[in-house]
């Protein structure tokens, strides 16, 4: 089996207590760990921010983990309403991959004052716009307050985004998380 490795190398030190990644922005459908050290780790994947405890996902030192994360979820954003909460538009006639309480990332090219990072999603509201075509609207608790730009057409992508947690077994040892894609058998 072949990996593709997407996006960057993370490297998360375990110790004592529950420690997590920054926001890790979905791009693939699976998460590879590898444990650099002599002694065994529990990790924990999820939207907000996880904790890592002894009764969660082990990763051995011999051999690297793959978890699966579930179906990307990704999609252009049409325009935003600013505000705290923030509404943001999926284009005319789509319709949306998210839930409620996923946590979601934005990133608008050239205009990055509209980015955040790693915030809940509360509400999503379908139904379908004045000429026919399905309409979704995504609320996420973010403030952007003040901002009257739009983003320019096609440059507003939000992503899930997920957490890892990672907590020690019986010594500190350091984990490298990297998504992949995995291709042949």
């Amino acid at each position: 089996m072949a990996h593709q490795p997407v996006g960057s190398n993370i490297a998360i030190p375990t110790t004592s207590s529950s420690t997590k990644t920054a926001a890790i922005a979905q791009q693939t459908p699976y998460l590879r760990i590898v444990n650099t050290g002599t002694k065994g780790a529990f990790v924990k994947v999820g939207d907000g921010d996880p904790t890592a405890t002894a009764a969660d996902y082990f990763v051995s030192t011999s051999e690297p983990a793959v978890i699966a994360l579930g179906a990307v979820a990704s999609g252009p954003i049409a325009s935003i309403t600013a505000g705290n909460p923030t509404k943001l538009y999926v284009p005319t006639g789509g319709s949306t991959p998210f839930q409620v309480g996923q946590t979601v990332s934005l990133t608008v090219t050239g205009q990055s004052y509209w980015d955040f990072s790693h915030k809940p999603i509360t509400a999503i509201n379908s139904g379908f716009d004045p000429e026919g075509f399905q309409a979704a609207e995504i609320t996420v608790t973010t403030d952007t307050t003040g901002i009257a730009t739009q983003p320019v057409a096609n440059t507003a992508d939000l992503r899930r985004s997920v957490k890892l947690a990672a907590l020690q077994h019986s010594g500190s040892t350091t984990l490298m998380v990297q998504q992949i894609q995995v291709t042949g058998a």
